[in-house]
């Protein structure tokens, strides 16, 4: 599955952190992420993630 997360400048430093830390949360791992800036302002974030096999929480 894929989402797109659309970054304002002001979050941008420490946004893959805190979507890293949001699909650890979730029992979901990151199989691809790429990072596309449209303009100075806003930046796209491209985040290809799965569910983690096995214990559930």
């Amino acid at each position: 599955m894929e989402i797109k997360i659309k970054v304002f400048m002001g979050s941008r430093n420490n946004i893959e952190f805190q979507v890293n830390n949001f699909f650890k949360d979730k029992n979901f791992e990151i199989v691809d992420q790429t990072k596309r800036e449209n303009t100075p302002q806003e930046v796209i974030l491209l985040v290809l993630y799965r569910e983690i096999e096995g214990d559930k929480k």
